[in-house]
């Protein structure tokens, strides 16, 4: 039934988040996530909005995590004008200033204010903003590899949840 389909769905989404807390924070550590996870599953119940709740709560894990992303200036000189890129590698906006052809331009225009906004909320409250699913997506992908690489640890089928 369509009922058993939204149930297991959910409760994907929910082993994901689980799986962050377990394996991205050391044991002692996993308690200051506890409050985002409760929110995150609370916000999954009433919203049903899986995607932004997960891109929320990879958003508070690499912050909590020690990798915060600089979506407000430039992560090179500082500017806030004139932002052309958003590079991982560098951990923020790069502006036309700094701006190296070398560079990965990791995300379009669109994809960069979504995430200037999903970093920059303390909390899941932009649950209620309407976006471009495919720029969620987008993001969905690069905050996963983000998590990755930082963290040093693989997700088990999470590829499934953005099918």
């Amino acid at each position: 039934s369509d009922l058993e389909i939204l149930l297991k769905s959910l409760q994907g989404r929910i082993v994901l988040m689980d799986e962050m807390i377990l394996n991205l924070f050391p044991s002692e550590e996993q308690y200051i996530m506890f409050p985002y996870l409760e929110k995150a599953v609370e916000t999954l119940k009433e919203k049903n909005d899986w995607l932004m709740t997960l891109l929320l709560l990879m958003s508070h894990v690499i912050r909590l995590g020690g990798f915060q992303l600089e979506v407000n200036k430039c992560v090179i000189c500082g500017k806030r004008n004139g932002i052309v890129a958003f590079s991982f590698t560098d951990g923020g906006f790069i502006c036309k200033d700094c701006y190296d052809t070398e560079v990965d331009r990791d995300l379009n225009k669109s994809q960069m204010l979504l995430l200037r906004e999903i970093v920059n909320c303390p909390d899941f409250s932009l649950i209620e903003k309407e976006y471009r699913i495919e720029d969620a997506k987008v993001l969905f992908e690069k905050f996963q590899h983000y998590i990755e690489e930082a963290f040093g640890y693989r997700f088990k089928n999470i590829r499934l949840l953005i099918e």
